[in-house]
């Protein structure tokens, strides 16, 4: 619980956050009650506009754990016709027709693979909107150009993001499904890509911008997606 707050509400690149002063939350164990450290989150809000309970956690914002589910509706950027949405209880990120851009910047942890098999493997959790399935054409086009930093970073790989790995779900079945992706080598990143410093990309604290690509640009179109994971 959140003891004697003093807290904003604010918010910057599409994305809405709470900061304040908590007691609950001091790192200073040696001194309870004495001292309040600064504890920043995300805020989401529900269909009918009400905020969900915010979560405060060891991580904060603008960086995630390698290895651990990333939920969507947590970015630190959106662009475009990106938009959170609120879905039979759950937050997502919707609207993703192309040109949409969702920025995770700092996922940090070491890579879990062997060292003569150092590769980065993405996952999205993502589905379509009944609607979005009646009025693209060709689903199976629309896909994900991963860059390095920012949209306009090194690319390192497209993913495509068909209906469904079994066939077009029916029209009341809006199923999640997990699509993995490498992206390439360590070895291959270090050696093809570097930023404008000409220093190599760190796998152990990536920065990834997803720009989506062929998902349709009419009201209706696009994907949604849940979340992701880097290995």
């Amino acid at each position: 619980m959140l003891v004697r707050r003093h807290g904003s509400f604010w918010t910057a690149h599409g994305q809405w956050y709470y900061s304040a002063n908590d007691q609950s939350h001091s790192i200073d164990v040696k001194h309870p009650n004495n001292f309040r450290d600064t504890i920043i989150t995300y805020v989401h809000y529900e269909a009918d506009g009400k905020i969900s309970p915010v979560v405060i956690d060891d991580i904060g914002v603008g960086e995630y754990k390698r290895g651990m589910f990333i939920e969507a509706e947590n970015f630190f950027a959106a662009s475009g016709t990106a938009r959170k949405v609120h879905l039979r209880g759950n937050h997502a990120v919707g609207s993703l027709r192309s040109g949409a851009t969702l920025v995770y910047p700092h996922i940090r942890g070491e890579p879990s693979s062997t060292a003569h098999d150092r590769s980065v493997k993405l996952q999205l959790r993502y589905h379509y909107s009944s609607l979005h399935r009646n009025l693209l054409v060709d689903a199976a086009t629309c896909g994900v150009d991963v860059h390095a930093y920012s949209a306009a970073g090194p690319t390192l790989g497209r993913i495509l993001l068909p209906p469904t790995s079994r066939g077009a779900p029916s029209a009341d079945n809006d199923s999640s499904d997990v699509v993995s992706f490498q992206l390439s080598t360590l070895s291959e990143l270090s050696l093809q890509y570097s930023d404008t410093a000409g220093s190599s990309i760190d796998p152990a604290d990536l920065s990834l911008a997803l720009v989506f690509v062929g998902c349709g640009d009419a009201e209706g179109d696009g994907a949604i997606l849940d979340g992701l994971l880097v290995l």
